[in-house]
C-alpha cells in the first residue's frame, strides 16, 4: 500500500488501485499514478516534462504541494488513457526514433550518476564499465559469458535514452500513443532502439518486420540490446535457472542469428 503521507505530499486522496503490468507497484489515484523508484532523481522528471512530442503522448510528471518531483522515493505520474498491444513495432520504432531526437537536444544533468539498480548494472556490464558477476548461477554465468565474448568494440556518441521502451508505449482507439514510465539512462540512442527491436523479436514474435528496421551493419548493438536482457534476469534472479532459460529461449533466436 501507499503510506499516507506520501498521498498527501502529492495532494491526492486517500484512495488508491493497483494497476497490472511492470513490476506490479504502480498505483492509480484519480488521475495520477504513483510509483515507487529507487533512483529517485528529480532531474528524471525535469527531463520528461521538457519534452514536447508531436505525434505522441506522455506522461508528465506531477510535483507535490511544496513543488519536489518525489517524496520518500516515490514519483506520481499523470494517468494517460491506452494499452500495451502486441506487435506494432514499425510504429514502436518511429516513436523511439522521435523521441531519441528529442532527448538527444537535451543536456547530460549535472550530477548525473546511474542508479544500484539491476537495470543500470546491466547497462554498465554490457558497455564493459562492470564486469560480469561471479554469484550468479554457474550455468547461467556461463551462457551469459559466452555472449560477452561474441561484443567486439563499437564507438557511438551517447545522449539520455529511454532504454524499456516495448512494454511502455500504450496505444489508443483515437487519442495519439503514449510513452509512459521513463527509465533513463546515458547511452548510444541505436542501443535503446535496438533494445526495442530485440524485445518485439523475443516477446511478441516481430521476425521480420522487426530486422527489416535495423539499419546496415547492427550486428553489435542488437547483440548488446539481447545481453542487457539476459543480464536484467539474471540479476534480478541470481539462481533461478528456470526463469532464466525462459528468457534466453527468447533471446538465443537472436543470437544465434547474429553468430
Amino acid at each position: 500500500m501507499i503510506p499516507l503521507d506520501v498521498l498527501d505530499a502529492f495532494g491526492l486522496p486517500h484512495a488508491a488501485t493497483p494497476l497490472p503490468g511492470g513490476q506490479g507497484n504502480s498505483w492509480r489515484v484519480g488521475d495520477f499514478v504513483l510509483k515507487p523508484h529507487e533512483a529517485a532523481y528529480e532531474w528524471i522528471s525535469g527531463i520528461v516534462n521538457q519534452l514536447k512530442p508531436l505525434n505522441f503522448r506522455v506522461s508528465y510528471h506531477h510535483k507535490t504541494t511544496d513543488g519536489h518531483y518525489t517524496f520518500k522515493g516515490w514519483w506520481c505520474t499523470h494517468f494517460e488513457l491506452g494499452q500495451e498491444v502486441t506487435g506494432r513495432i514499425t510504429e514502436k520504432y518511429q516513436i523511439a526514433r522521435e523521441l531519441h531526437d528529442l532527448l538527444s537536444n537535451i543536456e547530460k544533468p549535472d550530477g548525473w550518476h546511474p542508479s544500484d539498480s539491476p537495470w543500470s548494472r546491466a547497462h554498465e556490464i554490457v558497455w564493459w564499465e562492470r564486469e560480469l558477476p561471479t554469484d550468479i548461477h554457474p550455468e547461467i554465468y556461463e551462457l551469459i559469458n559466452e555472449v560477452i565474448k561474441l561484443l567486439t568494440p563499437l564507438f557511438l556518441p551517447s545522449q539520455i535514452i529511454h532504454g524499456d521502451l516495448c512494454g511502455n508505449i500504450l496505444f489508443h482507439d483515437t487519442l495519439p500513443p503514449v510513452v509512459i514510465d521513463f527509465s533513463l539512462d546515458y547511452r548510444p540512442r541505436e542501443y535503446a532502439e535496438a533494445i526495442l527491436i530485440a524485445d518485439s523479436i523475443a516477446w511478441e514474435n516481430g521476425g521480420n518486420e522487426a530486422y527489416s528496421l535495423l539499419p546496415p551493419h547492427s550486428e553489435q548493438i542488437l547483440l548488446r540490446a539481447c545481453l542487457f536482457r539476459l543480464l536484467t534476469k539474471a540479476l534480478l534472479k541470481p539462481q533461478d535457472r528456470e526463469n532464466f532459460r525462459v528468457r534466453w529461449k527468447g533471446y538465443q533466436k537472436i543470437i544465434q542469428w547474429i553468430s
